[in-house]
């Protein structure tokens, strides 16, 4: 009858001193010592505010000295882990995670790379169990435009979810995991609604990936257009600080 409680305390102990770690994980950022890094949860905060930078696109913007810099997080925590100002990091640099750790490569040959791995997946791709796979679904529609119930259409679609995911945030799509979700049913529940009114999809989730970019320029040229517009108001300077979180 103890058991639990004994697990019960265990866990609070381990959540407390991973606390604890996160709290003594914030280090400085190089050049910028304004802000901080927390290496644990990849968060930035501002000293002189002490709040946490708002992430967009996978980005923070650090205001310095040294100039103002738009920085994603691979390349931030490479810099923090190693100790180097971010303006000394060439461009030519890509910084990835790999198990967790910072990787720096030569850009030409990370790409070229990542090009052939994308060639070499296609072509040992069977093209018949891919023709194979779209007539079933295909079949699938058929049955729920017939019978006018699209339930298992949902639920094949929905079988890619997790799929879906990965590929939007490997890609880029969107690096945020939680918006990357977002955008993931975002796109199953409009190709949904698409194949309801008579759009035709063949291949389910080449499909619902550029639904899902679609989405996400939309929703990336609203945001430039609402900046746009605050900026260009005789009052941008009231809203910028209103909008500080």
């Amino acid at each position: 009858m103890h058991e639990p409680l004994s697990w019960t305390l265990r866990i609070r102990s381990l959540i407390q001193i991973r606390t604890e770690m996160k709290e003594i994980e914030w280090k400085s950022v190089p050049g910028y010592s304004n802000y901080q890094l927390n290496i644990a949860t990849l968060s930035v905060r501002n000293l002189s505010t002490n709040k946490n930078l708002v992430l967009r696109k996978g980005m923070v913007q650090l205001i310095g000295e040294n100039g103002n810099i738009c920085i994603n997080m691979p390349r931030l925590l490479f810099c923090v882990s190693k100790g180097i100002p971010p303006q000394l990091v060439p461009r030519n640099i890509i910084i990835v995670i790999e198990n967790g750790y910072p990787v720096a490569y030569d850009r030409s040959e990370y790409m070229s790379e990542k090009i052939k791995s994308v060639y070499h997946e296609r072509a040992n791709r069977d093209p018949l169990e891919s023709y194979m796979n779209a007539r079933d679904f295909i079949d699938n529609v058929i049955s729920s435009m017939e019978s006018k119930d699209y339930t298992t259409v949902a639920k094949r679609l929905y079988g890619y979810r997790k799929h879906l995911i990965g590929r939007i945030i490997k890609n880029g799509v969107m690096r945020n995991e939680d918006e990357a979700v977002e955008l993931a049913s975002a796109a199953i529940e409009r190709t949904i609604s698409n194949i309801i009114s008579g759009v035709l999809v063949f291949f389910p989730f080449q499909y619902m990936y550029g639904v899902a970019k679609g989405i996400s320029s939309d929703i990336h040229r609203a945001e430039k257009k609402s900046r746009d517009f605050i900026r260009s108001n005789p009052n941008y300077k009231s809203y910028e600080k209103r909008d500080v979180i």
